[in-house]
């Protein structure tokens, strides 16, 4: 394996462990993760050092996909509505 593949499943370890660290805290009610996945897009969309570590956005961005998915999935949504709310403005805001 290559560094750059090395380095590639290390961030991909590092994003799984962070998902199911997110999946238990928010089952243990001490973590709001449609919250988390909003602040997660709003770093990497509006902190300044962002705009020098486009991949470093894009995980952060990934990762917050990930969470508003699983956040969803969580509550019954079907997968077309789950792709309804990967909205544009990227909030993943739910209503109703």
């Amino acid at each position: 394996m290559n560094n750059l593949s090395t380095l590639a499943n290390q961030v991909q370890g590092l994003a799984e462990a962070f998902r199911v660290m997110a999946y238990e805290l928010d089952r243990q009610g001490l973590l709001d993760r449609q919250r988390l996945q909003a602040r997660l897009r709003i770093h990497a969309d509006e902190n300044p050092a962002m705009a020098t570590l486009p991949a470093a956005a894009q995980v952060l961005n990934s990762l917050a996909d990930t969470l508003l998915t699983d956040f969803l999935t969580a509550r019954g949504q079907s997968p077309e509505q789950i792709a309804a709310a990967m909205t544009p403005d990227r909030t993943g805001a739910v209503t109703g």
